[in-house]
């Protein structure tokens, strides 16, 4: 069976090399479609993109496409939070959805097994059960630092940055930057 790579803008498919069940090498060509279609009566995958002009959404699946459409083209309208004080507005209801429960409700579905501390998310338990077992998925690359959070990579790797670019003005590389007199 043929391997779709990639499909290109113009609906053409390109084809890894392979061979078709009537023994057809296949490298690529143009007529590889019709070939396969007609001969071979494979089904090949079928890629669905967004027809919006200027969107690039691609989806698997008829229903993921026909979902991105309905809430990112034709449902467009803001849904703001409904608490009093909160400005928050969304476009998408799942969205709103989520931020009403994780913002302004005090449901903790999840909680460790070990020390009974709740969370509202299920991540943020699994980082916190990241504590109990001394597990730090996470090292940079530079010094070896390991944690368990991307965030606190990210902070850390902020300090490898720190370090100057450029040499100062009116210096050369390699040189010493004397002191200001006081």
């Amino acid at each position: 069976m043929l391997q779709l790579l990639s499909q290109t803008g113009q609906g053409r498919k390109i084809f890894l090399k392979g061979k078709a069940r009537c023994g057809l090498h296949c490298q690529a060509v143009a007529g590889q479609q019709l070939h396969t279609v007609l001969c071979c009566r494979e089904e090949l995958p079928t890629i669905y993109k967004c027809p919006y002009q200027g969107c690039t959404a691609v989806y698997r699946g008829a229903d993921g496409m026909k979902k991105h459409i309905k809430e990112h083209h034709e449902e467009v309208r803001e849904r703001p939070c409904p608490h009093p004080g909160c400005n928050k507005v969304f476009m998408i209801d799942r969205y709103l959805q989520r931020h009403v429960k994780l913002i302004h409700t005090e449901v903790r579905n999840y909680i460790c097994d070990e020390c009974g501390q709740t969370f509202k998310q299920r991540k943020h338990l699994l980082v916190h059960q990241m504590r109990h077992s001394g597990a730090k998925p996470l090292q940079c690359e530079v010094c070896g630092f390991q944690c368990r959070q991307r965030a606190s990579l990210k902070y850390h790797m902020t300090k490898h940055k720190a370090l100057p670019l450029e040499p100062p003005p009116g210096t050369t590389e390699g040189q010493a930057v004397k002191p200001e007199p006081t």
